[in-house]
């Protein structure tokens, strides 16, 4: 990436801008995907699903549970 910027020229600098701005949609993508997965398991911990999102608006599920 660095021989980019180094070898001059618009063509070099811009695929070297892109290069950067690609790591950083990356990056975010992870330090999201990771956080996501965090909430989801915290929430999985305290018993926080749908399955009771659902029972506490209509009842307890009629489903045989295990």
């Amino acid at each position: 990436m660095l021989k980019l910027f180094q070898a001059g020229g618009a063509q070099n600098t811009t695929f070297a801008i892109l290069y950067i701005v690609n790591v950083v949609i990356w990056g975010l993508a992870g330090v999201g995907s990771f956080f996501t997965l965090g909430a989801a398991i915290a929430a999985y911990r305290r018993g926080a699903g749908p399955r009771r999102d659902y029972e506490a608006r209509y009842g307890p599920s009629e489903l045989a549970t295990v």
